[in-house]
């Protein structure tokens, strides 16, 4: 197992009232998270073997 397989992070310019939707490059899954629940939880990334990386886009949702 890799010394840190996980790393838990808060992300600086969230605002309470968006939606942001996170892409991995590599997988291609998609998941959304509101503003809120990334200000006071943060997110925690999961890496799952050796010598490996993750990486991630994100982007504001526009919410109707």
């Amino acid at each position: 197992m890799c010394p840190y397989d996980r790393a838990d992070v808060t992300l600086g310019g969230i605002e309470a009232g968006k939606v942001y939707e996170f892409t991995d490059r590599d997988t291609g899954a998609v998941t959304r998270y509101g503003g809120e629940e990334l200000m006071r939880d943060g997110m925690t990334l999961l890496i799952d073997a050796n010598r490996k990386s993750l990486l991630l886009e994100y982007r504001e949702i526009p919410v109707s």
